[in-house]
């Protein structure tokens, strides 16, 4: 869904009203649709595990180094 509001209206997607349009109306549909039907029936492409595996990887990458608590407070011997 995040790559086709890209697609249609840009990187900056989410800051337009019409995502907000577009967004609603998914909204309404509720329950309607299994996931792929939903995709079908809205024009959104296919469902693809490598969008997903793409967008985690970069919000991965892109976070800072964990700090590792057991170096700074000393435990109890």
């Amino acid at each position: 869904m995040e790559k086709f509001l890209s697609q249609t209206l840009g990187p900056e997607w989410m800051f337009k009203p019409e995502a907000g349009v577009i967004l609603k109306d998914w909204w309404r549909m509720g329950n309607r649709y299994e996931l792929e039907e939903f995709f079908q029936v809205n024009n959104i492409g296919t469902i693809d595990g490598a969008d997903l595996l793409a967008r985690w990887s970069d919000k991965i990458s892109s976070q800072p180094a964990t700090l590792d608590l057991r170096k700074v407070v000393p435990t109890s011997k």
